[in-house]
C-alpha cells in the first residue's frame, strides 16, 4: 500500500511539474475583440501554464473563425477558445476535439446569450432595409443567432436585410455607435460595456452553453489534457479576479454533451449582403 502510494506521488508530482510536455504547445484565442486585446486577455492563463506545468504556449492568431477551425484540421493547433457555434462546426468536421474547461460569466455560470443592441436614441427604419452589423459568419451571435433574435422580437427576416461582417463583436458594436449600421450582434458582456457610450440591448437570446477551452486530442495525450484542466481548476479566486474581464470570473469543468445541442438549421452566408 505504502508504494502505491509512493507511486501515486511521483506521477502526480510529474503531472504538476508539466514533465509529460516535450514540445511547445499552440493555442488560438477567439478574436471577439481587436488583436492585441484579444491575445492580451489570456496572457495570465498562459503564464500560469508555463509556471505550474513547465510548459510553453505558443499563441496562434487568426481572425476568421474558420482558418481556427482548418488549423486545428491540420493538427498546428492543440487548444483553441471557442463558442458553442464553432465547436459544434469543428466537431462535424473534426471529432478528434474535447471541451475541457468552460469559462464562468459574471453570475457564476458559464453559460451566456447573444443579444441585439442599437444606439438608444435611435429607432430601427421602417421605409429602408435594416443594415446589421454582425461579427464573425461562423461566429455563434453572429448570423445564427442575430437571425433569430430579428425574427422572434421583430419578425425581420435577416435574409431579406442589408447586413455584413466586421469580424469582431467589438467591430460591429463600434460601427453601430457611430451610425453606420442600424443594429448590432454581440454577446452580453461586450454589449454591456457599450451602454455608457448610449447603446441599449434590445434583444437577448436563451442561455447558451459557454466559451470553452477545447483540447486537440490527437495532439495532445490523455495525461496533457488531464494535466491542463486541473492546473486550471486549481487556481484560486484571489488569483483569477485579478486577471481581466475574460478570466475574471474563474473556471469550470467542462460538459461535453452541453455543444450537442447546437444544431445548424440555418444557412449561414460566408459575405455580407450590402448594396
Amino acid at each position: 500500500m505504502r508504494a502505491w502510494l509512493i507511486l501515486f506521488i511521483l506521477f502526480n508530482s510529474a503531472l504538476a511539474s508539466g514533465a509529460e510536455f516535450e514540445r511547445p504547445i499552440t493555442f488560438a484565442p477567439l478574436p471577439m475583440k481587436s488583436k492585441e486585446r484579444s491575445i492580451e486577455a489570456f496572457l495570465p492563463l498562459i503564464d500560469h501554464l508555463r509556471e505550474h506545468l513547465d510548459v510553453t504556449v505558443i499563441i496562434h492568431y487568426k481572425s476568421p473563425y474558420g482558418e481556427i477551425l482548418e488549423g486545428f484540421e491540420a493538427q498546428q493547433i492543440d487548444l483553441a477558445y471557442l463558442g458553442p457555434l464553432p465547436l459544434s462546426l469543428l466537431k462535424k468536421r473534426y471529432p478528434h476535439v474535447v471541451p475541457i474547461i468552460a469559462f464562468n460569466q459574471h453570475n457564476g455560470s458559464s453559460r451566456y446569450r447573444c443579444v441585439l443592441s442599437k444606439f438608444k436614441k435611435d429607432r430601427l427604419p421602417t421605409d429602408r432595409p435594416l443594415k446589421v452589423a454582425l461579427t464573425q459568419p461562423l461566429s455563434t451571435c453572429g448570423y445564427y443567432m442575430t437571425q433569430r433574435l430579428l425574427q422572434e422580437h421583430y419578425g425581420i427576416a435577416l435574409e431579406t436585410e442589408h447586413f455584413d461582417y466586421l469580424m469582431s463583436h467589438t467591430n460591429a458594436l463600434i460601427e453601430t455607435l457611430k451610425g453606420n449600421f442600424d443594429i448590432a450582434g454581440a454577446t452580453e458582456e461586450i454589449a454591456e460595456q457599450f451602454h455608457s457610450l448610449g447603446m441599449e440591448t434590445v434583444a437577448y437570446s436563451d442561455a447558451l452553453p459557454g466559451f470553452v477551452l477545447v483540447a486537440n486530442t490527437q495532439t495532445l495525450s490523455p495525461v496533457q489534457i488531464e494535466a491542463l484542466k486541473q492546473s486550471i481548476l486549481s487556481i484560486k479566486p484571489e488569483q483569477y479576479t485579478t486577471w481581466g474581464e475574460t478570466l475574471h470570473h474563474g473556471f469550470s469543468k467542462a460538459d461535453p454533451h452541453e455543444y450537442d445541442a447546437i444544431e445548424l438549421d440555418v444557412q449561414i452566408p460566408m459575405k455580407g449582403r450590402m448594396p
